[in-house]
């Protein structure tokens, strides 16, 4: 094994001060606390087995068939079906496991109590190592243990195969608890009956180490295939379990931090929901220890790094791995090729997200959230793009399936493919599949894009391969599929499934994956074109002529510029598109007026020059007092002056919104072009325009700017070590889980969301220390988006209508948690099935709101407003914004950016904003969801000045006085208010009652 060089920081902590006490209270609470009374418990178990009586028990029994059919995740699988087993009590029971190390990861949701019980030599025969004879007996022997441990009165919840060691599908357990009445019996608690009420009881089956006869030859010896290999190496860890536990006692006798140690391991793989067993864990720290890679006397943080760091390695060795913790039994064999990838591509991203200088304030790019926050825990839907399913009704042990079509999918989608990770999940095998971003499978498959040579791959796909002449002259092995992308990957892993696993055929390969791209309207690279004409306009800008000053920066922000418009841009016919914002910055100059009625009349004067200069250069411009708006390809853009000295002079609202617009905008863009892909189906926009869809479709998406939504999602792509594998998200899916899950889970009401997209690394610290300084949580955002120049993300403030406001923020989170069930219980499923994304977008239910605003739907734009500037015609709305008489139908020629819908939200926001929340589809909704404030409409005393939209409250008959005293909040009053607010636009609007 090579040696680890692990350098230990013992002055400064494990990562820094802040996470030492992080992962102090991560060790405190999993440990688990000390239970006399379930130590007596498990005494009584091993009474009850030692008692047992002898008997004969056949496999075609009574008995046999009857736990058969009452747990189907358990079958024979030798050819004698004669087989009997004489059953003898065990010669031994010993208590194993985590609870005898005191590893027991107490935070599990339900911890387990490993218990072995030795099967006697007279139980078995020295030849049962043939054909999985010896897991029929076992089999056997665990049907009695059941038949005894199940009518007694003592134990609850006896089952079994709900769980297979180390998930090895030839070893189910019997699982069981103690009941509430032994713990009483016993003298528990309520304390202990509820600690002990969690815990769980494995018995174990072991046989001696020399029961079966040519195990440790054979098991010792390399075999040829993958399924021998498996085998062979399952009936030799199974005489060594003894020894093995004995071996692991030492390491913990000799280690003092081998325990605590261990703990957060097992933390990690929970946090990460990695496939890799605790007992893995446990034999690769031992492994370390006994071959003085670490020394015994090193420290809690020195073990784990040291184990991570082999972890790591698995990646990059050469070769085969193995770790073997006895003679005959390789502990690694229990892991695919695959598997070991993914742990030590987690395992990379964990080593780095400790040595980041954020690892103490950042709550989900940090250390202590990478590894070992319990929530969230990473999701299959997170960690994978596609899963495909493998179900099989005959025999076949699911870890040998497992393996085997891991290896095989790999091989079948070549360079297309980064990971194939077997899960057993169920009753069916699970391959999760990471695909390249930059390697797209296509209708045509060659040796190339395989990765292998000509006669492997000939071999691999048969009578399917064939040579083929491409357009650029190479003839080279391929195989063409009926359609590329998903559809061809599914097609590519049913066809290699079904040639090289017997028993198999296509109809067996399922594939589940989410089409998301379908809820999405098509936007014909949209984004390409607007970078080409803004491009186009910048280079006229810099070089117009009639302008005293020279050009200094020309900025550029937008959605569509970025390719994250749900819209997409809309096809050139419609000229519907919403405007990009264009930055000008002049080179310093002291002529500048020192007011603010001189600066804007001198700017209004740049503006009118800038105009007439683009129209000279052929560009369609028109002046105002505020911008110029240009026409370049069918797209818009509205340009303005940056003069950093006019924010002094302006109110505060006017302050916040200049330096949003000519400061901070630009500079969002420009992070975000970072991450941004060609188009719009890259992984990043194709994320932001769900993520912007999903608000919409629930009535969101006017709460939330489209910067804030393009930050949120960035988040995955500026931090990849804090995502699955440590990479960023390869596919829309993914990174689309990822966004639902920081929705749902992060703690928005404690700690500000930081994200740093240049290299201050100073910015969780600054961020952390202005959250602190806060007088009180309630003059910040809600949602607090920090970065730099914005710590505490009042761009984002629900003043400014750029963010959520709290009572908008609760249920954000609420509805993403259910978005986020439905879509990880979809890759739950063993069907072969292209999930439905459309029930993630649904649109909210009528039942969610107060009362419901009906819109005419011919006065709704389907697409974002744009002006004809072919026909020159600037119309607007006859009987004003919210009038029912329009140009056309389709609302085509009125002004960029005016939209009836998003005019009347704006006026009921002014006018209702302190009794109400609204809510509409921004992408063509037809309805306004109307949410009274709790606060705002209790009833008050009676004043001068009382509650708008009130009535009096008369007190009853017979009182002394007959005078009002009180005011209440008349619902009526105020929709009725509303629906004369909206004129034409309204049809009608629904109350809930």
């Amino acid at each position: 094994m090579e040696v680890l060089k692990i350098r230990e920081k013992e002055s400064e902590g494990f990562g820094g001060g802040m996470l030492s006490i992080q992962i102090g209270s991560v060790l405190e609470s999993a440990r688990p606390p000390k239970l006399k009374t379930f130590e007596s418990g498990l005494k009584l178990l091993n009474q009850e087995i030692e008692e047992s009586k002898t008997r004969t028990i056949k496999r075609g029994g009574k008995i046999s068939r009857k736990l058969l059919a009452k747990f189907p995740n358990v079958r024979f699988r030798s050819d004698r079906s004669d087989m009997v087993l004489n059953y003898k009590p065990p010669s031994g029971t010993i208590l194993a496991g985590s609870y005898l190390l005191g590893t027991l990861l107490w935070s599990a949701e339900t911890p387990s109590v490993d218990v072995c019980v030795i099967i006697p030599k007279e139980c078995t025969e020295r030849t049962d190592y043939k054909n999985h004879r010896y897991f029929d007996r076992r089999l056997l022997y665990l049907f009695v243990l059941f038949s005894y441990l199940s009518k007694s009165a003592r134990w609850t919840n006896v089952e079994l195969g709900r769980e297979f060691l180390g998930g090895d599908r030839l070893k189910p357990l019997l699982t069981l608890q103690l009941s509430r009445s032994t713990l009483q019996a016993i003298g528990a608690s309520e304390g202990d009956l509820k600690d002990c009420s969690r815990l769980k009881i494995r018995i174990i089956p072991s046989i001696e180490n020399d029961a079966l006869r040519e195990v440790s030859k054979r098991a010792s010896l390399p075999c040829t295939e993958l399924a021998d290999e498996m085998y062979w190496n399952s009936l030799a860890s199974e005489m060594q379990i003894v020894a093995m536990l004995q071996l692991m006692n030492e390491v913990k006798t000799k280690a003092a931090g081998f325990s605590d140690a261990l703990l957060l391991l097992k933390r990690w793989r929970e946090r990460r929901n990695l496939s890799i067993s605790p007992f893995m864990l446990t034999a690769c720290l031992a492994r370390l220890i006994l071959d003085r890679v670490v020394p015994p006397m090193a420290s809690v943080q020195h073990m784990f790094l040291a184990c991570l760091q082999y972890l790591s390695t698995w990646r990059i060795s050469s070769g085969k791995s193995s770790l073997r913790l006895a003679q005959t039994c390789d502990v690694l064999l229990m892991l695919s090729q695959a598997e070991q990838l993914e742990v030590s591509m987690d395992a990379t991203a964990a080593l780095k997200a400790i040595e980041s200088p954020s690892t103490n304030s950042d709550l989900l790019g940090g250390a202590y959230a990478c590894l070992f926050a319990t929530s969230p825990t990473f999701n299959l839907a997170e960690r994978f793009d596609v899963m495909v399913t493998v179900k099989t009704a005959n025999s076949v042990n699911l870890n040998y399936l497992s393996h085997a079509c891991s290896e095989i999918i790999g091989k079948a989608l070549g360079k297309a493919c980064d990971l194939a990770s077997p899960r057993i999940l169920s009753d069916f095998v699970g391959i999760g599949l990471l695909l390249n971003p930059e390697h797209q499978f296509g209708r045509v498959l060659t040796a190339e894009d395989s990765d292998m040579d000509r006669d492997s791959f000939r071999a691999f796909w048969g009578s399917r391969s064939g040579l083929r002449r491409f357009k650029d002259g190479r003839i080279v092995e391929s195989v063409v599929w009926s359609r590329g992308g998903m559809e061809g990957i599914r097609e590519a892993c049913a066809v290699a499934i079904g040639s090289h696993v017997d028993g198999l055929d296509s109809e067996s390969v399922g594939f589940i994956y989410y089409d998301l791209s379908a809820v999405l309207p098509q936007t014909n690279r949209a984004s390409v074109t607007a970078r080409r004409a803004a491009e186009r306009l910048g280079n006229a800008l810099r070089n117009m002529d009639g302008i005293p000053l020279d050009v200094a920066e020309v900025a550029f922000a937008g959605e569509i510029l970025l390719g994250t418009s749900v819209l997409g841009g809309g096809p050139r016919e419609t000229r519907c598109r919403p405007a990009s914002n264009l930055i000008l910055s002049f080179e310093t100059s002291p002529e500048w007026p020192k007011n603010l009625e001189g600066i804007q009349a001198s700017m209004a004067a740049f503006y009118v020059a800038i105009s007439k200069s683009l129209r000279k250069g052929g560009f369609d411009a028109m002046s105002t007092k505020t911008h110029v708006e240009v026409e370049v390809d069918s797209f818009f853009f509205r340009a303005r002056l940056r003069y950093d000295a006019i924010v002094a002079f302006l109110p505060e609202e006017a302050r916040e919104a200049q330096i949003w617009i000519t400061v901070r905008q630009p500079r969002l863009h420009n992070a975000l072009r970072s991450v941004c892909g060609e188009d719009e189906s890259a992984a990043f926009q194709e994320t932001c325009r769900l993520a912007k869809h999903w608000l919409s479709s629930h009535w969101m998406g006017n709460h939330f700017c489209d910067e804030l939504v393009e930050l949120l999602v960035a988040r995955f792509f500026f931090y990849p070590d804090s995502q699955p594998h440590g990479r960023t998200p390869g596919s829309a899916s993914t990174a689309f889980a990822a966004f639902l899950s920081l929705l749902a889970n992060f703690p928005w009401e404690v700690a500000p969301l930081v994200i740093v997209f240049d290299d201050d690394d100073t910015i969780h610290e600054k961020a952390e220390k202005a959250f602190r300084s806060l007088p009180s949580r309630s003059s910040a955002p809600p949602m607090i988006v920090s970065t730099a120049g914005d710590l505490l993300g009042k761009s984002f403030s629900p003043a400014f209508k750029r963010g959520p406001e709290r009572v908008v923020l609760k249920r954000m989170v609420a509805v993403a948690s259910a978005a986020l069930r439905s879509f990880v219980n979809g890759f739950d499923s063993a069907g072969d099935e292209r999930l439905n994304p459309k029930i993630l977008f649904r649109e909210s239910s009528k039942s969610k709101f107060d009362a419901q605003i009906r819109l005419r739907e011919e006065c709704v734009p389907s697409l974002s407003a744009g002006i004809d500037w072919k026909n020159r015609q600037r119309r607007v709305l006859r009987n004003g914004p919210l009038g029912s008489r329009v140009p056309s139908p389709n609302l085509l020629n009125v002004l960029v950016g005016a939209n009836p819908t998003d005019e009347l939200v704006r006026r009921l926001e002014s006018l209702f904003g302190h009794i109400a929340v609204f809510f509409h589809n921004k992408n063509g909704g037809t309805q306004v969801g109307v949410v009274w404030r709790p606060r705002s409409i209790r009833p008050r005393k009676l004043t001068l000045y009382g509650l708008p939209f009130s009535r009096p409250v008369f007190p009853e008959e017979g009182r002394e006085s007959d005078k009002a005293t009180e005011i209440v909040f008349d619902k009526r009053y105020a929709i009725y208010a509303m629906r004369k607010l909206g004129g034409d636009l309204v049809t009608e609007i629904d109350m809930r009652t």
